[in-house]
């Protein structure tokens, strides 16, 4: 179903190349910033109402992990419900033939998984304050791990999403979105199964033992200080744990809008957008900036999330200018559209939202026609005093 008033995909890539050329970048820069930002989407921005229905197969497991984790403790449970937790963080060790066999070789028995052990595992700083719950994302229920401590958090994220290995986790980081989680358990189950006979499907289908899930910290958000936010330290550590809430539930519902999306810095400011809502209750561009390193732009502060990117662009300085800018533009692109959204409206048609901040590449957002797509895509809230 088209949605009305969405442009043409191809006309929209015409338009993109058009946009870059007129900002001055070369054909070379042109080039290496639509590679690096990407994009493949669909020819109509998705209808909502297409949205698959329901949560997806795995959260019924990590429901009743939940109740588990309730009852005898979170780590205690996790560690039934992921093998990896039942080893420590170091280097090479899923090279050990017990690493090996335990969470990798596929001819490993269900019955041979560790349950109930206390014995060996990551040195947990304060296990007690790990929480396991499952948030609503407006597209199904989302699995959260919360780990206050920094250094359960880093557990957590090695260990789930790096097999074990002491991986540098940028400071800027304070949450993990696990999209695609190789649940080991429900994998060889399903093995068994085939192998038994009492499944019945080729070829096996992945989305059986691939979880998604959120790891959790606390602290402040991209490591802004409470200073830059003029808000009060108690205010904004509340705020940072919104914002990491429902940026990562905005990654859940645009991945299941957007299946065949490869995600990029555009979704960055698409899920900054999603947390800032919920948070405060409006967007602001220059919050956003400051989430990046980018809030004196054209200068760039070494630590924000901006360069968890760079490396899409291969260190390319035009191009990192280029890529700068547009974000830039687009924030305040968005802060000037939505300016009459408070946050029940966009609660109340969210998912139509993200779908149209995502579907609409960022040289558009940026670009000098950005509010008139936006309102094609997006009619005004029914409280709005005029659309922008």
């Amino acid at each position: 179903m088209t949605t009305r008033g969405a442009p043409p995909i191809d006309l929209m890539r015409d338009e993109r190349r058009r946009l870059l050329e007129q900002g001055g970048a070369s054909s070379d820069t042109v080039d290496r910033v639509l590679q690096a930002l990407g994009r493949p989407l669909p020819t109509d921005c998705p209808d909502p109402s297409h949205l698959p229905p329901g949560s997806e197969v795995f959260v019924p497991d990590w429901i009743t992990c939940a109740v588990d984790a309730h009852r005898r403790g979170a780590v205690a449970a996790l560690r039934d419900m992921a093998v990896e937790l039942n080893f420590p963080i170091a280097a090479g060790l899923r090279d050990t033939p017990e690493y090996r066999r335990l969470c990798l070789d596929t001819d490993t028995a269900t019955a041979e998984l560790p349950r109930g052990r206390t014995d060996g595992g990551p040195a947990w700083e304060a296990p007690e304050r790990i929480r396991l719950f499952l948030h609503d994302t407006g597209a199904g229920l989302l699995p959260v791990i919360e780990a206050p401590a920094r250094a359960d958090f880093l557990i957590l994220v090695r260990a789930l999403g790096h097999r074990n290995e002491p991986v540098p986790v940028p400071d800027s980081m304070g949450a993990n979105f696990l999209n695609g989680y190789a649940n080991r358990r429900r994998f060889l189950a399903v093995r068994e199964a085939r192998a038994a006979g009492v499944l019945h499907q080729e070829p096996p289908d992945s989305a059986l033992w691939k979880d998604r899930l959120l790891l959790l910290s606390a602290g402040a958000y991209s490591g802004v200080p409470t200073a830059t936010m003029e808000v009060s330290e108690t205010e904004w550590l509340h705020r940072s744990r919104t914002i990491r809430l429902h940026h990562e539930s905005c990654h859940v519902m645009v991945r299941r809008l957007f299946p065949t999306l490869v995600f990029g810095i555009q979704d960055e400011l698409v899920a900054d957008f999603a947390g800032l809502m919920e948070a405060a209750g409006t967007f602001r561009a220059s919050e956003f900036l400051a989430f990046m390193g980018l809030e004196h732009f054209p200068s760039y502060r070494t630590g924000g999330r901006f360069e968890n990117y760079l490396r899409r662009l291969d260190g390319h300085p035009e191009a990192i200018q280029v890529v700068q800018r547009l974000l830039v533009g687009a924030a305040q692109a968005v802060e000037a559209f939505f300016a009459c959204w408070d946050c029940t409206g966009f609660r109340r048609d969210k998912i139509r939202v993200l779908s149209a901040l995502t579907y609409l590449p960022l040289e558009v957002l940026a670009g000098p026609e950005a509010a008139t797509r936006l309102s094609r895509l997006l009619p005004a809230p029914p409280h709005a005093q005029g659309a922008p």
